[in-house]
């Protein structure tokens, strides 16, 4: 099944809130829940995910969603701001 835009992706605008509130959590439930394997893969470049069903999820080191950088457009990836002093 392919989606053509991912909700979570595009506005989030963060690889990690993809695969941690996304990608993990959608292929532990239809493993938990249809005892059914998925490998979602996400698309950083046009913000669509594919998923594949009966496919086991690639291990982390294999999964290149897990190797990309922040997203220029992410949010956590701003300058830190100083803190405030008590």
């Amino acid at each position: 099944v392919q989606i053509k835009r991912c909700r979570f992706l595009e506005e989030s605008g963060c690889a990690s809130v993809c695969i941690n509130s996304c990608k993990l959590p959608t292929q532990d439930w239809f493993k938990d829940d249809f005892l059914m394997d998925l490998r979602v893969t996400p698309n950083y470049e046009d913000f669509s995910c594919k998923f594949e069903m009966d496919r086991a999820p690639l291990p982390v080191d294999e999964d290149p969603a897990f190797a990309v950088p922040c997203l220029l457009q992410c949010p956590s990836k701003a300058p830190l701001r100083p803190l405030a002093k008590p």
